[in-house]
């Protein structure tokens, strides 16, 4: 499902999510998940590609979050998975 450009929808409270945590919900008919860490938010998709574990339950280290499932991990500011588990480097969430 794709969301329409400039629509807003509610995640949760920024003062819901504290330093280190993760959260996922579905947000207008997408799985989303949002971290919290060094005081700065990062949004990305919620379900891993490799067999759509859920990332909010996943483990957050230092600028990236490794699924809990498979230990694929990616960089929280670019999406950026490790070269072995995405073509190119790469992993593009979302349109």
């Amino acid at each position: 499902m794709s969301v329409p450009a400039g629509r807003a929808f509610r995640f949760c409270a920024s003062t819901e999510l504290s330093e280190g945590a993760v959260r996922s919900a579905l947000v207008g008919g997408r799985a989303v998940a949002v971290a919290r860490q060094g005081g700065r938010l990062f949004a990305f998709g919620a379900l891993c590609p490799h067999q759509q574990a859920d990332l909010g339950a996943g483990l957050l280290e230092p600028g990236a979050i490794t699924c809990q499932d498979h230990l694929w991990r990616f960089e929280l500011a670019t999406g950026a998975c490790e070269p072995e588990h995405a073509a190119g480097g790469v992993l593009h969430l979302g349109q």
